[in-house]
């Protein structure tokens, strides 16, 4: 079934936006550092769970460009958050890791994150959350198989 009412779409746009920018502000007040931003916090969780992860990885998981991805790197680097290095079998490629401090620090966003979603949640019955994230599911396998699509036609 497609929709097809235009002021649907605009109301669905609309309140995703709010939400999303309801939440960042929620978590900025939360994690205390108005110098990191959720997709600092995206990108070391990412790094974590893919040690030596090259920027071209990186670029394609977060949907970012290669620029956007450069300067990421450069401000984390900067905070002493990654290590960056040229692969030993590419010297063109670079990895990253997360330092200790890179840990740390991600270890403690988590817990202030998870803080924030429960916080969010706290008046939402079970089945609502469970609905949500069933609703979340299925939104990102859809856009996953868009842009797999649009991939295929370029």
């Amino acid at each position: 079934m497609t929709i097809k009412k235009p002021l649907l779409f605009m109301e669905l746009a609309q309140t995703m936006e709010r939400i999303m920018k309801m939440v960042e502000k929620s978590a900025k007040i939360k994690f205390e550092d108005p110098g990191m931003t959720m997709l600092q916090i995206k990108t070391l969780d990412y790094i974590k769970n893919n040690p030596d992860t090259s920027a071209r990885n990186l670029s394609k998981q977060l949907y970012l460009s290669a620029s956007s991805t450069s300067q990421l790197f450069d401000r984390l680097h900067e905070q002493k958050l990654i290590t960056r290095k040229n692969d030993s079998g590419d010297r063109r490629l670079l990895v990253v890791n997360l330092t200790e401090k890179g840990n740390k620090f991600l270890e403690k966003m988590k817990k202030r994150h998870l803080e924030v979603v429960k916080n969010i949640t706290k008046f939402m019955s079970v089945e609502e959350v469970m609905k949500m994230i069933e609703i979340h599911k299925n939104v990102a396998e859809r856009i996953k198989k868009n842009n797999e699509l649009q991939n295929t036609k370029l």
